[in-house]
């Protein structure tokens, strides 16, 4: 209700509208580590849907961690239903390593398929694939050739038979030409939700 207006020495003067009240969002539940340290390389967090890219993030290097969630104050935020006010968080520490954390969202958050445990940092690779609750969106964290997954693990190796020039190819081609060869041969099939409201 506005206030009405005074009249200050014959003068009428008109109220001062009051300010509408900014939203109030529940305070973050996370406390982050003491070798926490901010990301030492440039990375991006590529977005794709049904084998197409919708979305490009940068991470800035201005912080040491970022959130992903449903309400807007995240860095990241997300709208699909199954997504908890604050979902989780990516984690850099000093070492350059970092981390997904789960904060105990009701749907979860899955690297590479595999369930993360909630409150317990997993660690995430450059190329690794994300996901947030049941939407059908996936997160690839990108970054530099070099700091793609160690040739020499197991489960990479058949995606890095390459000659020796492979540390000077563009490393977001490599990456889709990685996904585009996972998706055929359905390596990563995920149970989720596609209707047309999924974001």
């Amino acid at each position: 209700m506005a206030e009405e207006s005074k009249t200050v020495d014959g003068f009428k003067v008109p109220a001062v509208p009051k300010r509408a009240k900014q939203p109030q969002f529940p305070a973050l539940k996370y406390e982050q580590p003491t070798n926490a340290g901010p990301p030492q390389h440039e990375y991006t967090l590529e977005v794709v849907k049904s084998g197409s890219q919708v979305e490009s993030h940068s991470v800035p290097t201005t912080k040491t961690f970022y959130t992903f969630g449903r309400l807007p104050v995240c860095d990241y935020p997300m709208d699909h239903e199954s997504i908890s006010r604050y979902h989780a968080v990516l984690q850099f520490y000093a070492d350059g390593t970092a981390c997904i954390i789960d904060l105990g969202s009701s749907h979860g958050t899955f690297i590479n398929k595999a369930e993360t445990v909630a409150k317990i940092p997993t660690q995430v690779n450059v190329g690794d694939q994300i996901r947030f609750g049941m939407s059908s969106r996936i997160w690839i964290l990108s970054g530099q050739a070099e700091e793609l997954p160690d040739q020499d693990e197991p489960e990479h190796q058949e995606q890095l038979q390459t000659d020796s020039t492979k540390t000077q190819r563009d490393p977001v081609a490599y990456l889709y030409k990685f996904l585009r060869k996972t998706v055929e041969k359905d390596e990563y099939t995920w149970t989720v939700t596609t209707d047309d409201e999924d974001q």
